[in-house]
């Protein structure tokens, strides 16, 4: 009886020990010799160990300048949890410090050990075989970036604290597709920062947002569309009447035909140097494991279509995918009378000058009731007729910068009741 009480007693302890054992993160930085990546690891090294790790009560272990056998090492002598870092990457293979190999998709041996653990790369085209090949051999999740990871010089703190949202997420217990989206969120948050404050930054935002991957996958979600002011200084085509480059809002305006999908290699590579050109010169932006590339050399990467000017071209080209789905919203409020009846009317500015292929009119509440209703944009009727919930109405319109009034005219709704009306201009 004595001996099964100790047995018992004996799995409890074990079974409590496992449960309360602190959890350990690895963080496997490259800390240079690229100014990008020391920079990274300047700023992760408080705000990403210390402010997220240890006060989520983990033993951190920061190799700061990390290499194969260091990560080998952490690994056998502690119960390792999460692994995190920042550094130069391929598709194949993440490295260290001076660009050593700590982890490759080759090294099964070394894979087979990441069994259990959460990975987390902040680092360029991992997430294209490295990441899937951790997940093969057994890691809990794996979460980093299908292209490089491109961020502003400027705003270089903002792009990292985007990222370290899967730290914080994965600190917390969350699963990847939880770290995900919550990460999704930090990029849009980041995306509306840098529209307020670096606006050339945007479109590096949009590409590693977009380019984030986490296994195992959940539903994904990049719900952010792009504010409707950025196509009036994206070029987005050529005017073959004058040979110039154009902006979408241009390109809307003057009813080209030919958008960007139709330019030359070079004609779209000249467009992408055009844009850079018309930058202030101390516009600066990071690569990692590339370091930091002033305007002047952004321009001559491109030129000579070098890796890293290949690159950023296609960052060009996905930030103008975005921009065709740009849109501007405007919202209002209105309560009916007693006799179900609205009659209200507001002025708002409208952001620039620019053709929108639908104007959008949506209704939330319960205006599924009302026998007509009349919405007037600067004097021109949107739609006049019966409206249920949910409905969408679509009007072409040319929609001039600065003050603009709409009017909302209802009869025979619910009595009592607000509803409201958004007003979505879309170029998509």
């Amino acid at each position: 009886m004595m001996r099964k009480l100790l047995l018992l007693i004996l799995v409890l302890a074990c079974s409590l020990t496992s449960i309360f054992a602190q959890r350990v993160v690895v963080g496997v930085e490259a800390n240079g010799p690229d100014s990008a990546t020391k920079m990274a690891h300047d700023w992760r090294k408080t705000n990403v160990y210390k402010d997220i790790y240890e006060k989520a009560g983990f033993k951190v272990i920061l190799i700061s300048q990390s290499s194969k056998s260091k990560l080998e090492e952490a690994l056998k002598n502690n119960n390792v949890t999460h692994i995190t870092g920042c550094g130069h990457g391929s598709p194949t293979v993440y490295t260290g410090y001076q660009q050593a190999v700590v982890l490759s998709s080759s090294d099964s041996a070394l894979l087979a050990k990441l069994q259990g653990k959460h990975v987390h790369l902040l680092s360029c085209l991992t997430a294209q075989k490295l990441g899937p090949a951790m997940m093969q051999k057994g890691a809990a999740s794996y979460c980093g970036y299908v292209p490089s990871f491109y961020f502003t010089w400027k705003s270089a703190n903002e792009f990292f604290r985007a990222d370290s949202a899967l730290d914080r997420a994965f600190s917390q217990g969350k699963s990847a597709p939880q770290a995900y989206q919550e990460t999704i969120h930090a990029f849009n948050a980041l995306i509306e920062y840098l529209n307020k404050n670096e606006p050339s930054g945007v479109k590096n935002a949009i590409t590693d947002r977009d380019g984030l991957l986490c296994l195992p996958k959940g539903r994904e979600e990049l719900d952010y569309v792009l504010p409707l002011e950025m196509a009036s200084y994206t070029l987005y085509s050529k005017n073959s009447e004058t040979n110039e480059f154009v902006s979408f809002a241009d390109f809307q305006n003057l009813n080209l035909r030919s958008s960007y999908r139709e330019l030359s290699r070079e004609d779209f590579k000249n467009m992408v140097i055009a844009g850079y050109e018309r930058l202030d010169r101390d516009y600066e932006i990071g690569i990692l494991g590339y370091g930091k590339l002033n305007r002047e050399q952004i321009i001559e990467e491109i030129r000579n279509e070098t890796e890293v000017g290949n690159g950023l071209i296609e960052v060009d080209r996905h930030f103008l995918q975005a921009i065709e789905n740009a849109r501007w919203s405007k919202s209002f409020e209105a309560k009916t009378d007693a006799q179900g009846c609205i009659n209200m009317s507001d002025n708002f500015d409208v952001p620039m000058t620019i053709t929108i292929k639908s104007v959008k009119a949506e209704w939330s509440g319960q205006p599924n009731t009302f026998q007509n209703i009349t919405v007037i944009f600067n004097n021109e009727t949107l739609f006049n007729g019966p409206v249920q919930s949910g409905n969408t109405y679509n009007k072409v319109l040319k929609v001039q910068k600065g003050a603009a009034s709409t009017a909302i005219n209802a009869v025979g709704g619910p009595k009592n009741t607000t509803v409201k009306v958004t007003v979505t201009f879309s170029l998509g």
